[in-house]
């Protein structure tokens, strides 16, 4: 009888152990994981690549790690050349790393911004690792003094006000009134303010143009070409298969790494064996059917 208790004492005290154990580690668990997030998130490209699987190729790295060093940033890129795409990862960043951080996205027009970014933005989320809160059109609220959210004025007074460390993402920024641009350099006179602006150069004149020519000062400079051979790696394998020079397709199947086409565009090529082999060799090479995100 004696041998009996103290076996099921003995079953109780290491119950309780493992009991105990079991309390501890689910604890500790979430600091671990807060931790090594934490060592992730302070690199925007590994960021992007844990959080929502992007695998950005050179030029889109050295944007997101310009937009972490520097204070502006300007990028004027062709058409279908991700850099939409990789503005919506820096922002997703930029709010997720640093406590007390606003991001604020802007563009011409107020369906520019809730239908490019924004859309970037909420596919960026839906795929995420993190358990983001789900966005509205034009907002995302991690806490009360930490979130981004997508404004569309002529009035310059409307980014008057805003303190603290702030990212500002100006898409298609050739056509933001200069009143804009003005009301900016307002802000960053006080706080870690950063800039990123986008856009198509097709307008040769206004403070886009100006900070790739007169005003370059102050900038981080950068230029995505429609034949730049970097934006799409697939364009060259696809190429070489097709027996084709890199020019003849770059600009027909650019996309960024992540997801660089799937023949959407091989339409625009008048030879129909050409447009046939070229969709095949992409819904191949990338796994999809349809184009990924644009910018």
């Amino acid at each position: 009888m004696m041998k009996q208790i103290a076996r099921r004492i003995e079953r109780l005290e290491r119950l309780s152990r493992e009991a105990e154990e079991q309390a501890i580690n689910s604890v500790l668990r979430p600091s671990a994981a807060k931790l090594a997030l934490s060592e992730r998130v302070r690199d925007p490209v590994a960021f992007a690549r844990s959080a929502f699987g992007h695998a950005h190729w050179g030029l889109q790295q050295q944007i997101l790690q310009s937009v972490a060093k520097n204070r502006r940033t300007a990028v004027k890129a062709c058409h279908a050349s991700g850099k939409t795409f990789c503005a919506a990862d820096a922002v997703l960043w930029w709010i997720t790393a640093h406590p007390d951080a606003i991001a604020i996205t802007t563009a011409p027009t107020w369906t520019q911004v809730e239908r490019l970014l924004w859309g970037e933005i909420r596919k960026a989320v839906s795929v995420s690792t993190i358990a983001y809160p789900t966005p509205l059109k034009t907002r995302l609220d991690l806490g009360p003094n930490r979130y981004v959210i997508g404004l569309s004025t002529n009035e310059g007074v409307r980014f008057q006000g805003w303190h603290g460390k702030i990212l500002i993402v100006m898409d298609e920024a050739p056509g933001v009134r200069p009143e804009i641009y003005e009301a900016i350099e307002g802000i960053r006179a006080g706080g870690d303010v950063r800039v990123l602006a986008l856009g198509n150069p097709t307008i040769s004149s206004g403070p886009f143009y100006d900070a790739f020519t007169v005003n370059r000062e102050g900038w981080s400079l950068f230029t995505i070409g429609a034949f730049d051979k970097g934006r799409s790696p697939a364009a060259g394998i696809v190429a070489g298969s097709l027996a084709l020079d890199l020019d003849d397709v770059g600009a027909e199947v650019g996309q960024h790494l992540a997801c660089p086409g799937s023949g959407q565009n091989a339409g625009k090529f008048k030879d129909a064996d050409t447009r046939q082999r070229l969709r095949h060799e992409m819904s191949v090479l990338t796994g999809v059917r349809h184009g990924g995100p644009r910018g």
